[in-house]
């Protein structure tokens, strides 16, 4: 079933939006588990939620969509994709699965509400203009729209990197315990259970060897270093934000080349599988990588994994079916609108991942008026962007 109506296709591209603003929030639910082990099992649950969809919903035959592209069946199309196509798909999933595996380290040390603005307003800002000239010329949006709505992402990128600083300096000027308190809660530790389980043991001893005689001054100097140290993985979680940005915008037009309207070019449901793959086939030497070398923490290995429990194998793969359904509704939409519009429209998806981050996770709490100014003009700026996409989208 591919989508053969502008405003069904509009409508996936918004669920999209949210499936893609919301998958992070459920690595929050799953305290000291390391980024690059919860991404194992991420990546298994967007295999398995595509597959069941190529072999549903993919399965039906359906009418040609408005913009010519062939809506045969999941597996008719697979048979007769050359290898240039199939080589353009999986390209564009290894670079996506690199900059998702980035950003959920971004997010894990400066945040929700700060790390996916920045990582997809950097991807829409560089991602929209590389997928615009990759399209077919007859299929290209008006570029002065297109152009306003990029220009206003890139203001609420602007936005919400003023925000995170602004954020930083109340919680660096206050030395007191409940700030170190409220500053821990903003990102998450990466800390693996067995480095827990001997950081209590030595705790354990030097409190006995301490006898408590300098506790004050001990919780002076841990107040100090958790804000110190608070402010530098903020710092680092944006660049990391914005690294894995630059890689967002490079999907773009890859996956436009491995669906594009020409003999033995992939469909929805076959391109979607195959990005997939992509994910699969990398997801285990990138994180092997990021385990020798992690943006936090000591270097560690995939025995770690025995350590953790079923609970957050489950949410990892929960939160992987919910990125692979809103891939899947990406694809689809594309399909009817051209990617130009369907990518910068998902781009848009930190503002679902804002709310989840202030609203429920409280990122900012303890913030300052200014901070939350900035992060007022990030929506409007955002919503600004996505309107003026879908107005280059109809002239």
């Amino acid at each position: 079933m591919i989508p053969h109506s502008k405003w069904f296709a509009i409508v996936l591209n918004l669920a999209s939006m949210f499936c893609w603003g919301s998958w992070a929030s459920l690595y929050k639910f799953t305290p000291q588990v390391r980024y690059e082990m919860w991404f194992v099992d991420f990546i298994l649950g967007n295999v398995l939620v595509v597959l069941v969809l190529c072999f549903s919903f993919g399965q039906w035959q359906v009418e040609e969509s408005s913009q010519g592209i062939q809506s045969d069946t999941f597996i008719s199309n697979l048979k007769q994709v050359n290898w240039t196509h199939l080589l353009y798909g999986f390209a564009g999933g290894a670079v996506l699965n690199l900059a998702n595996i980035l950003t959920t380290g971004a997010v894990s040390l400066a945040g929700l509400a700060v790390a996916f603005p920045i990582t997809f307003g950097t991807g829409l800002s560089l991602g929209t203009l590389s997928t615009y000239f990759a399209t077919a010329e007859d299929k290209r949006p008006s570029l002065p729209l297109l152009l306003v709505g990029v220009g206003l992402a890139v203001v609420a990128v602007v936005c919400v990197s003023l925000a995170a600083a602004y954020k930083q300096a109340p919680l660096t000027a206050s030395s007191s315990s409940s700030s170190a308190s409220t500053s821990s809660t903003l990102t998450k530790p990466l800390v693996s259970p067995s480095s827990i389980a001997a950081t209590k043991a030595v705790n354990t001893q030097a409190n006995s060897d301490d006898g408590g005689a300098n506790s004050s001054s001990s919780s002076s100097s841990s107040s100090s270093s958790s804000s110190s140290s608070s402010s530098s993985s903020s710092r680092k979680g944006v660049a990391v934000a914005a690294l894995a940005g630059v890689l967002t915008a490079g999907w773009g037009p890859l996956s436009a080349k491995a669906m594009e309207d020409q003999p033995g070019a992939l469909n929805a449901y076959g391109g979607c599988l195959v990005f997939n793959l992509a994910c699969l086939a990398t997801v285990c030497p990138y994180v092997a990588v990021l385990m020798r070398k992690p943006f936090s923490g000591a270097p560690f290995g995939f025995a770690e994994y025995k350590f953790y429990g079923w609970k957050w194998h489950v949410l990892a793969g929960a939160a992987g079916c919910i990125n692979g359904l809103g891939s899947q509704m990406n694809f689809l939409a594309g399909t009817e609108l051209g990617f130009t519009i369907s990518y910068p429209i998902n781009m848009c998806s930190p503002l679902i991942a804002m709310l989840w981050g202030v609203l429920y996770w409280k990122e900012f709490r303890g913030a300052g008026t200014t901070s939350f100014t900035c992060l007022a003009g990030m929506v409007l700026f955002y919503l600004g962007a996505i309107v003026a996409v879908f107005m280059a989208a109809s002239s």
